[in-house]
């Protein structure tokens, strides 16, 4: 309590010092001469000051140094006031200024990341239908391979037809030939039988010989059959060897276009993934830019009650100041006007 004690009247003694000067002792001011003390305890040694000054100022017959003091010191106090309020004001219209173009530079951010955001779209939607420009080839494709597996199993089941009636056919013939030379051999066993009958059996003998010739240009024929068989079979053996290596090529087409598509895909995930990113991009921007408005709006309302507090302090200090001289001024002029500047009386 002692301690609180010394303070103020330390801090009385070091306002009167300053009043002295000719300067308007604030709390900063004494609190520097002083060189200690809490704010609280300089401010009521201020308010003290004042009111002892006040009580000293309404005392008769004041000398003139104090009435030129109290003059001065309301003159001075205006004038600081003024140049506080300058102060604060451009202070305050520097940092709006500068909350300003930090909106500015953001909302040309967020209008950026807007544009890019548009423009992963119209990617993903070129990627969208590259892909189902590439499905719909992958499903044609596999059509044609599907029709292609079918004419192969038609051309397998010809072929296989083919081969069964080219063995049918050569084992009629060899079952032929097989008759024939039975009939050749009972043939030449009658024409031993029957050399004494020669010339009655000469024309069956050429009978046989004529049979056995019509066999021959038979077995001629079946045997051309059979080539020209044979020939067809290794033709449709060919066909079905190229439609193999179409169906070949059709899958590698297939397999090509698979590849494709899984790029695609790929890609369009991607694209998909940076257009995610890029609208949690927009959304974290556009909170940015919610707190920033928030933040200025903020500022702008401490600005205007700083502004309010200001013209009040002032207000209540001509107040003051116009109540404490008022008695020097009608002791020094009875009859003059309020000092310049000074509020009217209420």
């Amino acid at each position: 309590m002692a301690s609180t004690t010394t303070t103020r009247e330390s801090a009385k003694t070091a306002a009167l010092a300053i009043l002295r000067r000719g300067e308007r002792p604030t709390a900063e001011k004494v609190r520097a001469a002083v060189g200690h003390g809490a704010q609280q305890t300089i401010l009521s040694a201020l308010d003290e000051f004042w009111a002892d000054l006040g009580e000293r100022l309404g005392e008769p017959r004041l000398p003139a140094a104090v009435v030129d003091a109290a003059a001065a010191l309301w003159s001075l106090a205006l004038q600081e006031g003024a140049q506080q309020w300058d102060t604060e004001r451009a202070a305050a219209a520097t940092r709006m200024a500068d909350l300003a173009a930090v909106v500015d530079r953001q909302r040309e951010e967020q209008t950026a990341v807007l544009a890019q955001c548009d423009q992963h779209q119209g990617e993903n939607r070129q990627l969208t239908a590259r892909l189902d420009e590439a499905s719909a080839a992958l499903a044609a494709t596999r059509q044609e391979a599907a029709d292609l597996r079918d004419q192969v199993q038609g051309l397998d089941l010809v072929v296989a037809a083919l081969r069964t009636e080219l063995a049918a056919e050569r084992t009629g013939r060899a079952g032929d030939q097989a008759t024939w030379l039975q009939q050749v051999d009972e043939t030449r066993q009658r024409l031993k039988a029957t050399e004494g009958a020669l010339v009655k059996t000469q024309g069956a003998l050429d009978h046989v010989r004529d049979t056995e010739a019509a066999q021959r240009a038979d077995l001629a024929r079946t045997s051309q059959r059979g080539a020209d068989l044979e020939r067809h079979l290794q033709e449709q053996v060919a066909a079905v060897a190229a439609l193999r290596a179409r169906g070949e090529d059709q899958a590698a087409q297939q397999r090509g276009l698979q590849t494709a598509l899984a790029t695609a895909t790929r890609e369009c995930d991607q694209a998909v993934g940076a257009a995610a990113q890029a609208d949690a991009e927009c959304a974290t921007l556009r909170a940015r830019c919610a707190h920033l408005e928030q933040e200025r709006q903020t500022h702008l309302a401490q600005l205007a009650a700083g502004r309010e507090a200001s013209a009040e302090a002032a207000r209540a200090l001509r107040r003051d100041l116009q109540e404490l001289l008022r008695p020097v001024l009608e002791q020094r002029h009875p009859t003059t006007a309020p000092v310049p500047g000074a509020a009217p009386t209420p």
